[in-house]
């Protein structure tokens, strides 16, 4: 991966046609989970996210290897965005928690059962290595306030901030497997969790506002595409190196 390219890609206004084509590519990848997963799952339609993706590389992601971080069982949330990837022609490995089903699976990418929390606690190199390692891009942006730690005995006061202490082991556990440059797509802390941070460590109106940068920080190399409060889909991450 070129990491100069990407940067000079982050700062160019979106092909003619892009958003269109991804917009196509979602109703196909649409199609596919509806062949197998829970009528009931929830289906996020991410054009801008996989509008960006695809403009940081030049119009095209063929090819590429994705880890999705989160990306969907299909019982409680349809993997729209693994699907639609794959469909593009992206080389797609997507890991959820376990969940109980009586369906049968015909995914159009690499699917992984993997606890994302308490796993992380017994992975084998080997395993850290081929669940995590040579990718181009990691998406991990669905998993706070979805179930990460939900399993832990965990005084509701501190969830929010025990949440964020796991997010952020996991992505700095994918990291040190995926020793080369990828792109990051990445959740930021949601107010309720900074708040309760800033909180707990009696931080100063100036502390807090610095607060942000500060949890990404150990978690992200380089902002390409920065936080956007104004629109929808850009609330709560952003991509980084």
């Amino acid at each position: 991966m070129d990491i100069n390219q990407l940067r000079e890609n982050s700062k160019r206004n979106f092909e003619n046609g892009l958003i269109e084509k991804i917009a196509s590519a979602i109703k196909e990848g649409e199609k596919r989970v509806k062949g197998y997963s829970n009528p009931n799952a929830g289906i996020f339609r991410p054009l801008d996210q996989i509008v960006r993706l695809v403009h940081l590389y030049g119009g095209s992601i063929k090819g590429l290897k994705i880890l999705d971080l989160g990306c969907g069982s299909g019982d409680s949330y349809a993997p729209i965005v693994a699907e639609t990837l794959s469909y593009m022609g992206a080389n797609v490995t997507g890991i959820d928690s376990p969940y109980e089903s009586h369906e049968p699976r015909s995914r159009g990418f690499n699917y992984v059962e993997f606890d994302l929390d308490s796993g992380l606690e017994s992975v084998t190199q080997e395993e850290g290595e081929r669940l995590f390692g040579n990718k181009d891009v990691v998406i991990a942006k669905s998993l706070l306030g979805s179930g990460l730690c939900y399993g832990r005995n965990i005084n509701p006061g501190e969830f929010a901030i025990k949440e964020w202490e796991v997010y952020k082991k996991l992505i700095q556990t994918v990291r040190s497997y995926n020793k080369g440059d990828a792109l990051y797509i990445l959740e930021v802390p949601h107010g309720d969790t900074l708040e309760a941070i800033a909180k707990k460590k009696n931080l100063s109106e100036n502390e807090r506002n610095e607060l942000i940068k500060k949890e990404m920080k150990g978690i992200a190399k380089e902002i390409l595409i920065p936080l956007e409060k104004e629109h929808l889909w850009f609330q709560n991450h952003i991509f980084t190196l």
